[in-house]
């Protein structure tokens, strides 16, 4: 049924689409794998599926976004959005938000989570790259073009945006920083924003050679909407970790230091997790890979006969 997007895993349950060709999305026990519920969707090209509040967020390529109750598999609501939808849904406990184009032009657009009732819509400059990401109350997006939005959750209202620092990656916020891969020169650079101005105040010395995604309209939706590339992962204010075509990177967050890097060609919709201290990653090659935070210590734990697809959790 095509490539398979990341499970979403939440208690004992997991939520998991059948393929990228298939309708068919299903809940399942996540330590036994026995059935609990299934629905067929109108649509293939079915997204990683959101979680907030007993409800699963689902875009699909072409061309709805669903709200489906996670405890019964029951249809909520859905909302057609456009012909093709290049990104994943994103939520907070209130509202829905997603990026798609709206009679030509891309837009970010909020909808009430229980409801589907229009909150607001704002123009951006193009596909965002993965899906929005919210934080407290701002929504940030950045576009496939490298700009950086900045949104109200509430009202819609552009707080900041950025065009001097080209985003090929989804950021990752913490209280006051903003953590993005972009584009510098003609590599590609970590750097760390200030959350209030959006100016640069670390740039990680390596240079990197960052996937990217293609931007090829009406043909690779789903693998933009698994994107992760160089998305930076930050673990307890001490460490950062990002990947590239060709690697994967630790860096000291205090000092900037790269700490570590190991060669390692993961898929695009591969990005280092932790857990127990430790690293993990996916390589094409089917190697299943950990590494220690610290040291970058190897260890592999698995060779995968195969193809792995989606995002290991």
């Amino acid at each position: 049924a095509g490539r398979a997007a990341t499970p979403t895993i939440i208690g004992e349950k997991m939520f998991t689409q059948e393929g990228l060709y298939s309708p068919n999305f299903y809940c399942l026990h996540a330590t036994n794998g026995s059935y609990v519920w299934g629905l067929q969707l109108a649509e293939t090209g079915i997204s990683p599926a959101v979680y907030c509040k007993d409800v699963l967020l689902i875009n699909t390529a072409s061309c709805t976004l669903y709200a489906i109750q996670a405890s019964t598999g029951k249809l909520l609501w859905s909302k057609w959005l456009a012909s093709y939808v290049y990104s994943t849904p994103s939520a907070d406990g209130e509202s829905v938000f997603v990026v798609y184009s709206h009679g030509g032009y891309p837009v970010t657009v909020s909808f009430d989570l229980k409801t589907g009732e229009f909150n607001w819509m704002q123009r951006v400059d193009n596909e965002a790259i993965a899906c929005p990401v919210v934080d407290g109350d701002e929504v940030h997006v950045a576009s496939q073009n490298g700009t950086y939005y900045v949104f109200n959750k509430d009202t819609g209202k552009l707080i900041k945006q950025s065009t001097t620092h080209k985003a090929v990656s989804s950021p990752t916020l913490t209280k006051d920083k903003i953590y993005l891969t972009a584009t510098v020169g003609v590599s590609e650079r970590l750097l760390v924003l200030d959350r209030k101005t959006l100016k640069v105040e670390k740039k990680y010395p390596t240079s990197m050679n960052s996937l990217k995604i293609s931007g090829v309209r009406n043909v690779d939706e789903t693998d933009q909407m698994n994107f992760n590339g160089s998305h930076p992962i930050v673990y307890k204010n001490k460490v950062v970790l990002t990947t590239d075509a060709s690697k994967i990177m630790a860096f000291d967050v205090a000092s900037e230091r790269l700490l570590w890097k190991k060669s390692i060609v993961a898929n695009s919709d591969q990005m280092p997790i932790v857990a127990n201290d430790r690293v993990m990653i996916t390589s094409k090659s089917g190697r299943v890979m950990s590494y220690d935070i610290m040291t970058g210590n190897a260890q592999l734990v698995k060779q995968v006969t195969g193809d792995i697809e989606g995002q290991p959790i």
